[in-house]
């Protein structure tokens, strides 16, 4: 089992917070968001590659690969000025 948090633009766009869900691991980021998008459209969102990727609060590549019991959170791209 894996949580998954969505923030900011994601989580508005996506219309969840946090998903729990149970998956064959070892997977990589990018092997998961092709998952999500086969079980639900509405995850195209993470496909952008602006989408910022962290597990266990550790910013990631998409390869990297996720363990059960990690959290996963994607984050919208951010912007300073």
């Amino acid at each position: 089992m894996i949580e998954i948090r969505f923030f900011g633009l994601l989580r508005e766009r996506i219309g969840e917070s946090a998903i729990n869900l149970e998956i064959p691991t070892p997977l990589s980021v990018s092997e998961l968001i092709k998952y999500l998008i086969e079980q639900n459209t509405a995850f195209l969102w993470l496909n952008d590659l602006e989408v910022i990727s962290a597990v266990n609060h550790t910013i990631v590549e998409s390869d990297f690969s996720i363990n059960k019991n990690d959290e996963v959170a994607f984050f919208p791209p951010v912007t300073g000025g």
